[in-house]
């Protein structure tokens, strides 16, 4: 099984740290300037548009929350 995992995520994406995912989530919110959880979704959809598929949806969402709390 570990065999298994290890050619699978060959052919996955490199995951981004969860240092570097902040620090784009930091930046998007100082550029959006969201007026709490209402714009959550906007903070997300321009995170995900700019790291793609380096990323879990599940993280940067969690992130973002916590950010805009």
């Amino acid at each position: 099984e570990l065999t298994e995992k290890e050619i699978i995520d060959s052919y996955l994406p490199e995951q981004m740290t969860d240092e570097a995912l902040h620090a784009v989530v930091d930046r998007v919110v100082a550029e959006v300037k969201p007026d709490g959880l209402q714009q959550m979704g906007i903070v997300i959809g321009k995170v995900k548009a700019e790291v793609g598929s380096s990323a879990d949806g599940a993280k940067i969402a969690q992130f973002v929350k916590e950010k805009l709390q």
